[in-house]
């Protein structure tokens, strides 16, 4: 399988055709819902498009309520590498944990509460 590994923070990256093989999440269902914010895509060293891992669940959703914290941090979606970090990097509002582990474990409220304390 495909993936590209990012710097410490944010962890791995998965291409759009791991996606696929792992999830049956074609490429044009990747693009739309980066387009609609859903999910971040990011630029790679290598200069693909990589997705970080961190935002899917194990079924390869993204992750509850993920779109409204990325409306909160970032509405037009051009920081994303900056909200990315924001996600993996461990926050005290959260009592310690990353806002990507609080949505895992449906916090969903508390890091929206987060995001929009920035």
């Amino acid at each position: 399988m495909d993936q590209v590994v990012s710097g410490d923070t944010v962890g791995v990256f998965v291409e759009p055709a791991m996606l696929l093989e792992r999830f049956g999440c074609p490429g044009e269902l990747l693009r739309r819902m980066t387009t609609a914010g859903v999910v971040l895509a990011l630029p790679t060293p290598e200069g693909r498009v990589g997705y970080p891992a961190f935002q899917f669940d194990a079924t390869g959703e993204p992750l509850p309520g993920l779109p409204r914290v990325l409306d909160a941090l970032d509405p037009l979606r051009t920081h994303a590498w900056r909200d990315a970090v924001w996600l993996t990097t461990p926050n005290s509002v959260l009592g310690g944990s990353t806002p990507a582990s609080a949505l895992r474990a449906g916090a969903v409220d508390a890091v929206l509460e987060a995001a929009r304390a920035l």
